[in-house]
């Protein structure tokens, strides 16, 4: 199965999870990645997707990665990533940094949250201890 033909189906469910619960915010990841994802191609890309049926907006694929960011249950932390990187793409650091932040905090063992909030501070990198 084509991966385009997965997101479609992701998004088919998403559509038919939130029409039945309109507050299951961690649906809204699916849609937000397709969005964001096919919003962020060329236009000629874009346009030939189009034929087949499939739409991006980046911006409205960064509006529902953060709802699922601020009110997710389960894919919190994963949306959380997902727009924190969609952010630093977009040059939105101080959104990017928020995030990164506040998943450095929650995850202080993960070295690579770590990192990507220093990066997007302009902080210099600080090497890893010897293990």
């Amino acid at each position: 199965m084509s991966a385009l033909k997965r997101v479609k189906e992701a998004n088919e469910y998403a559509k038919r999870l939130l029409a039945q619960h309109p507050d299951a915010a961690d649906a809204y990841i699916a849609p937000g990645i397709a969005n964001y994802i096919i919003g962020s191609q060329s236009a000629g890309i874009r346009f030939t997707l189009w034929f087949g049926g499939i739409h991006g907006d980046k911006k409205l694929g960064m509006e529902q990665l953060a709802k699922t960011a601020e009110n997710g249950c389960y894919l919190r932390p994963f949306a959380k990533i997902m727009l924190a990187l969609a952010a630093r793409r977009e040059k939105q650091n101080a959104l990017a940094q928020k995030l990164l932040r506040g998943l450095t905090e929650q995850y202080p063992d993960n070295e690579l949250f770590a990192s990507e909030y220093a990066k997007a501070s302009g902080m210099p990198l600080q090497a890893a201890p010897a293990r």
